[in-house]
């Protein structure tokens, strides 16, 4: 082979190695351009998934007066569905994401809830599993006061729901007293001010009332026992 021809094949030799060294790269270069692109596309949707969801809880809602109530056992789900109902939210995924995200989707707090105007879902969120504006009501068994005052007390009380008006007092005793050893309800009950939610029954309070006694009782028999 002359040496033109060898030149000429040298030549040849150097293109080719020089195009398969460039080819892996190109490669290369259009696969991390690919990333690149992807990668700012999901990065933008991020951001503005973020924006929205961030305006979404944030912004002020008007309540217009309705009250709320989780029951125990209630889920996040059944109480986002009442503000749907309310007209509060249009969707409830924002705000259950946020909540689940928070760690707050299990400890909401039972009761009746009435939220101000301009409250935000952030702050329902935090009213919710704080027990913040939940409506609540007080009634006192008063120290020293007979059961038939006690009775007639929670009778006066309209934010109690009367279910024992009609019963004696051996029937509403025996309520408490299943095993029948108390001959009168004298001092069954511990005077305290007891505080409770929108239609508790005046049997609920008593029921409180007597078990707290019961409580207490054991307590001092237990400390007598130890002396």
């Amino acid at each position: 082979m002359s040496d033109s021809g060898e030149e000429q094949q040298a030549g040849c030799d150097l293109d080719e190695a020089h195009e398969l060294a460039n080819k892996p790269a190109g490669k290369l270069k259009r696969i991390l351009l690919i990333l690149l692109f992807a990668t700012l596309l999901v990065g933008g949707a991020a951001a503005l998934g973020l924006r929205w969801l961030d305006q979404t809880l944030n912004q002020p809602h008007t309540f217009s007066g309705q009250t709320f109530k989780i029951n125990k056992g209630d889920t996040l789900k059944k109480f986002t569905a009442q503000l749907q109902q309310g007209g509060i939210v249009d969707e409830s995924y924002s705000f259950a994401l946020y909540a689940r995200y928070k760690g707050l989707a299990g400890k909401l707090h039972t009761g009746q809830y009435l939220f101000p105007d301009g409250l935000s879902l952030v702050e329902v969120l935090d009213a919710i599993t704080s027990g913040k504006y939940r409506l609540s009501h007080s009634f006192t068994f008063i120290q020293g006061s007979t059961f038939k005052q006690l009775r007639e007390s929670l009778l006066a009380s309209d934010n109690v729901q009367h279910t024992l008006e009609y019963k004696s007092d051996a029937d509403v005793l025996a309520l408490f007293d299943a095993s029948g050893q108390y001959s009168h309800p004298e001092g069954l009950f511990f005077p305290e001010t007891y505080a409770f939610d929108p239609g508790a029954s005046d049997e609920d309070i008593m029921r409180r009332a007597y078990e707290m006694m019961q409580s207490k009782l054991a307590a001092l028999w237990a400390k007598r026992d130890l002396e």
